[in-house]
């Protein structure tokens, strides 16, 4: 069947916390991975426009082999030793990921570059899933650029690499995840059907997080959970000590001020305002 229920954005969202808050709801299911990463990275035939597989890269490969060993990833071992031995997951291992999923569980995955995927990818997830259901979080596209780079930066530095060339990397491969005028009329137009998609506001993780569960359960037919202390506390918050260069913030702040326009638009002024 696959999952139940994928959050596919955006990234530096909250996607972590929600992780957290998901995994600890009695009713729902997860095989033990965070972001599964299959429609983003599919392949497609030429002719038929068909998935059949996604490779893995040796980061995720390496991370598949840790949880493994760790005992926390929940498959059989003839479906890790395959997705091993090939290093990819073709869309039968991505739906067999959920089978051990008890009758009762929602399933459940997050991959927020889901949701800058283009038409053609997100249509045939769509049709591949035909009983999934969506959330995307909204952040405010400026701060949630800044929190991306300074992850990236962060991170990447500690590898030895130059400031230039992280950002000039992100700002070729990540500035676009926040054009939320490309990616939301896509989303709405393949996904608005059924009530298959719900959109929340990323300011009410941080005003209200009870509420925030709540319309994702009611979004799912589940429980109300016990979130206990998660309610309160933020699983990770990217360090603001990483300083990004005036030029850099102020041209992100640029390029990205029509898609907060575009927010107010399209969910209107109230929940624009609940984004930051």
């Amino acid at each position: 069947m696959g999952p139940d229920f994928i959050c596919i954005g955006a990234q530096k969202a909250g996607t972590a916390w929600l992780s957290q808050c998901l995994q600890v709801h009695p009713n729902l299911w997860n095989p033990g991975i965070k972001e599964l990463h299959f429609f983003d990275g599919a392949s497609f035939s030429d002719n038929e426009k068909k998935i059949y597989s996604a490779s893995l890269s040796k980061r995720r490969l390496k991370k598949i082999k840790q949880k493994i060993r760790d005992g926390k990833l929940k498959i059989t071992s003839e479906l890790s030793q395959k997705i091993i031995k090939s290093k990819r997951i073709t869309f039968e291992d991505y739906l067999e990921l959920f089978s051990l999923a008890p009758n009762a569980s929602k399933t459940w995955e997050i991959t927020p570059s889901y949701g800058s995927m283009g038409l053609i990818k997100l249509a045939k997830m769509n049709e591949l899933l035909p009983h999934t259901k969506y959330l995307y979080i909204i952040r405010d596209p400026v701060n949630r650029a800044l929190s991306s780079l300074r992850m990236s930066l962060e991170r990447r530095s500690k590898r030895g690499e130059s400031e230039s060339m992280i950002i000039d990397r992100w700002l070729k491969m990540q500035l676009d995840r926040g054009r939320y005028s490309r990616h939301i009329p896509i989303m709405n137009q393949i996904l608005s059907s059924k009530e298959k998609i719900i959109y929340l506001p990323f300011g009410l993780v941080k005003s209200d997080p009870q509420k925030f569960m709540r319309r994702i359960e009611e979004h799912l037919g589940i429980p109300q959970g016990d979130y206990n202390e998660l309610l309160s506390k933020p699983y990770h918050q990217t360090s603001k000590s990483v300083t990004i260069p005036t030029e850099t913030k102020e041209r992100i702040e640029r390029e990205l001020r029509p898609e907060k326009e575009f927010i107010a638009r399209f969910f209107g002024s109230d929940f624009s305002s609940n984004c930051t």
